[in-house]
């Protein structure tokens, strides 16, 4: 009788174990997923090498400038870029400095160290964000890309940080 009892106790938290780890697995991989860094175009917030965990999107997220984002690049693969302007800002570039909404942003050196001039003002459409790299001079980013989609937005990371041997290497390149 009390063998019965035993097992039955041990059947009850093995089950509970599985389905506990099983619903783990699965939220990780549906809702936050790991990232490696490749590249210097967000130094000094990011090195490459560098992990970082990703909240996924699965609709276009609420985005404000400053916003650190991972999208998916326009020439394939991923890319982590912060959000310089959002839908219906102003911008333009004189003398190799970005303003949004007439107040400067700083540089925005291009990567070959020539400055990069919009002669025009640009509005943002409904729907867009134009994006930039921490380290201008090393970013491919909106200056080559133009505006990209809110709904290219793959997610917002969760955890940032210099975390070289954090989680599982993921295959997807950050740009």
């Amino acid at each position: 009788m009390k063998r019965e009892g035993f097992l039955r106790n041990i059947l009850e938290i093995a089950a509970v174990s599985v389905v506990s780890v099983s619903l783990f697995i699965l939220c990780f991989h549906f809702f936050v997923k790991p990232f490696k860094v490749e590249g210097m175009s967000m130094e000094p917030l990011l090195w490459d090498g560098d992990r970082i965990l990703v909240r996924r999107c699965f609709s276009p997220p609420e985005v404000t400038r400053g916003d650190v984002v991972v999208i998916k690049a326009p020439e394939g693969g991923y890319a982590v870029k912060r959000i310089a302007a959002i839908e219906g800002d102003e911008i333009s570039v004189a003398e190799g400095r970005l303003f949004v909404n007439s107040k400067s942003e700083g540089r925005i050196d291009a990567g070959d160290g020539e400055l990069i001039s919009m002669p025009r003002k640009t509005i943002i459409e409904k729907g867009y964000v134009f994006l930039l790299g921490d380290n201008r001079r090393k970013s491919l980013d909106s200056r080559v890309w133009g505006a990209v989609p809110v709904d290219t937005i793959y997610g917002k990371p969760v955890m940032l940080g210099h975390f070289r041997n954090f989680g599982v290497s993921s295959p997807e390149r950050s740009r």
